[in-house]
């Protein structure tokens, strides 16, 4: 929501595409119906609910066509599967603190090749890129990150490329932070 809000304000005309991978079917099949209680609502504005959602029933809301359309979501092992690539954003939220030393060195290289020039690796706030931090740059967050704080990264050796990622080039959105949306 925050994005497609920042990009048609910063970025109008850009496309959003967005990757959501677990490796669990289950966790896929629930996302993908896009349907949420309403006990997590009052945690989005009014505004944003009646943008992004639709009421199902008494008990329910799920999320309109204009966003759902903007995801795909697929089954992927990160240790295991080809990586995404030419990305311009990589959200990898609390997975590392579960992997071990060599695991979570091969997912950062894999990160590192996957993200574009200039794009952004977020990190839950008890994970870092640990002895891949010579290969990025930290980036200070300016308190927006999505859901709240977090560690940011920008590959370190790709900074001041002419390469262009699939938005067709530079296309600053600052994303304000948000807390507990779902």
């Amino acid at each position: 929501m925050l994005l497609l809000e920042a990009v048609a304000r910063h970025c109008p005309g850009r496309m959003v595409q967005i990757f959501a991978t677990d490796v669990e079917e289950a966790g896929l099949a629930q996302a993908r119906s896009g349907v949420y209680p309403l006990s997590v609502m009052h945690d989005v504005s009014p505004e944003r609910q009646k943008r992004f959602f639709t009421r199902v029933d008494d008990f329910q809301f799920q999320v309109k066509k204009e966003l759902r359309d903007t995801i795909t979501f697929a089954r992927q092992n990160v240790l295991a599967d080809p990586p995404f690539s030419k990305l311009d954003l990589i959200s990898c939220r609390n997975l590392l603190i579960y992997l071990n030393p060599d695991a979570q060195r091969n997912v950062i290289h894999l990160f590192h090749f996957a993200l574009n020039s200039g794009g952004l690796l977020i990190l839950g706030t008890a994970e870092s890129v640990g002895a891949a931090e010579k290969n990025l740059r930290r980036y200070p967050s300016a308190g927006g990150s999505f859901g709240g704080s977090a560690r940011h990264a920008v590959p370190a050796e790709r900074q001041g490329s002419n390469r262009e990622g699939p938005t067709g080039g530079d296309c600053s959105v600052n994303v304000p932070a948000a807390s507990g949306f779902p």
